[in-house]
């Protein structure tokens, strides 16, 4: 495994985002689990992100919305577009 600076880590972090997400696809988790085995500047960043993920999920509240909220919202953003008219 190389500890050096990765050459394309902007393309890595993105492509780890998205299997965070779970907007990829199977070849590209693979592609980036191999590069991952080989890069642990790349292997940092994935395991710090998915910790920040975990943390964030942890501290965050659901809360249910009152019924008609988005209906209210919705009609006040098209009478503020209609007055900027």
């Amino acid at each position: 495994m190389s500890i050096g600076k990765c050459q394309d880590i902007d393309h890595y972090l993105h492509l780890l985002r998205q299997v965070l997400d779970g907007e990829s696809t199977p070849e590209k988790e693979q592609y980036l689990a191999l590069h991952l085995d080989n890069c642990a500047c790349c292997l940092e960043a994935f395991e710090l992100e998915k910790h920040v993920r975990t943390l964030l999920r942890s501290r965050l509240e659901h809360r249910e919305v009152p019924a008609g909220l988005l209906e209210s919202i919705r009609a006040k953003i098209a009478e503020a577009a209609f007055h900027v008219r």
